[in-house]
């Protein structure tokens, strides 16, 4: 399993987003425990014995940091006593919760990495909410906007210009905090204009130019796709452990079309003034510079 780990962070050293995308993730959060993908580093996976997993098993599996959710057609009296049964040899405890403070730039940084292909990955991250934060749905609404086929973005920078051939938003989300990121794929020459349409598109959010119809198509696509990611029963269970988790009311799920829909446009152009700003930016391009 290590092993097989390993040979997965070695592949990731030859593709050229993935390069991208962990200098990027190191050069944001630093010290903040999202500098590393859930994978972990070559250095930290090959340092991992067989009695750090019993060890880190041992602080973890005890009873006060345990969820358990089941979600279907079950019946309550018939099933607690089997899970009682099957859990309860789990030792009793609590873990105390880590405190990590991730502290914001204070100015912007702009970082360039030299690969050996004929092509430019272009990407710009910055402060984004968490989980808990209060503007978490209005980032759902604002990656929405920035991503897809018929966003503006992809548009202007691939249909109107052909400047790329791919381009779009993402976020990497923590409880308290995140990062809000835009990436695009695109030829030695072309990434000066994508950087100036990524400028562009953030300042007409910035100015509230977003159209009412591209608002409501934004948030029609994303409880389409909440639903979706619904349907089962895995899917029901495990959005409830999570949220028990995070200290939310575990069927918090069933208030997101109502979340969703109170975004307006006033929302997306304060959170771009606050959130996507360039003294707060961090610039990786990597590539055929």
């Amino acid at each position: 399993m290590k092993r097989a780990q390993l040979a997965g962070l070695l592949e990731e050293q030859d593709d050229i987003v993935s390069v991208g995308r962990k200098l990027l993730r190191e050069s944001f959060f630093e010290e903040y425990p999202l500098f590393l993908s859930g994978a972990g580093s070559e250095k930290t996976v090959s340092a991992i014995e067989v009695s750090d997993v019993r060890a880190q098993y041992e602080r973890l599996i005890v009873g006060g940091n345990v969820v358990l959710a089941v979600s279907g057609d079950f019946c309550r009296e018939e099933l607690l006593p089997k899970i009682e049964q099957a859990f309860g040899e789990i030792a009793e405890g609590r873990v105390k919760k880590p405190s990590f403070t991730f502290r914001e730039k204070s100015k912007g940084i702009d970082l360039q990495k030299k690969m050996d292909r004929q092509q430019v990955i272009v990407y710009q991250a910055f402060p984004g909410p968490g989980v808990l934060s209060e503007d978490f749905y209005v980032s759902e609404v604002a990656d929405e906007l920035f991503s897809g086929m018929s966003s503006n973005l992809f548009e202007r920078v691939r249909e109107e210009r052909g400047l790329a051939y791919f381009v779009r938003s993402s976020r990497v989300i923590g409880l308290d905090a995140g990062m809000f990121y835009f990436y695009a794929g695109t030829n030695p020459d072309g990434y000066p204009g994508v950087l100036e349409e990524l400028d562009r598109e953030i300042m007409r959010v910035c100015e509230g130019n977003v159209t009412r119809e591209e608002l409501i198509r934004c948030q029609v696509r994303l409880k389409a796709g909440k639903r979706m990611g619904m349907q089962t029963n895995s899917s029901c269970a495990s959005q409830a452990a999570l949220n028990a988790a995070y200290g939310l009311p575990v069927n918090d799920w069933r208030e997101y079309d109502k979340h969703i829909d109170q975004v307006t446009i006033a929302d997306l152009k304060q959170f771009a003034l606050k959130r996507l700003c360039s003294e707060k930016r961090v610039q990786v391009l990597i590539g055929a510079l």
